[in-house]
């Protein structure tokens, strides 16, 4: 009966030590827009709580097109508002080529997502909330084609010391 239960707890730790040493994925928020047709004057937002006030994060947009998105770019006002409310706004234009691309399902709807470097090396140094809202600066106010945008949060490695193991002969 000891020996049994020794056994069990083994494989019990065993188990989550394979858990606790899978890395884990960075987050990805993306909101979804009306993919027939995304109004300029209805923003997307998603909202995003640090897990603490002292790491450092690298930012990249996600974009996801469908099929009947029928432009090489698109032209996105993104603005960041921190808890303590003050906020600033970037203006940038992402640029869909292939070689930034990745396979999705979404909703029954083929897409493509889209990955763009935005800003490295953030510190988001304020406890609570920070919202990010999106609107598209497309010369139509109604674009077609654009599923969702969001942004993938990535612990950055800049600054931290890399190390290599030599082996000599």
């Amino acid at each position: 009966m000891i020996r049994r239960r020794v056994l069990l707890s083994g494989a019990g730790l065993w188990f989550m030590m394979a858990i606790s040493c899978t890395p884990s994925r960075p987050p990805v928020l993306i909101a979804d827009t009306d993919f027939r047709r995304w109004d300029r004057n209805e923003p997307a937002y998603i909202f995003f709580t640090p897990p603490d006030t002292f790491s450092k994060t690298d930012l990249f947009l996600v974009l996801r097109c469908t099929d009947s998105y029928g432009f090489d770019g698109l032209r996105l006002s993104v603005e960041t508002q921190a808890p303590s409310g003050t906020f600033w706004r970037d203006t940038v234009t992402l640029s869909c080529r292939e070689e930034n691309e990745g396979e999705v399902a979404v909703s029954g709807t083929a897409s493509k997502d889209y990955r763009f470097p935005y800003l490295q090396n953030v510190k988001f140094g304020q406890p609570g909330t920070y919202r990010f809202r999106f609107a598209h600066l497309m010369p139509d106010s109604l674009l077609a084609g654009i599923a969702g945008i969001g942004i993938e949060f990535q612990s950055t490695s800049h600054g931290k010391r890399q190390t290599q193991t030599v082996s000599g002969e």
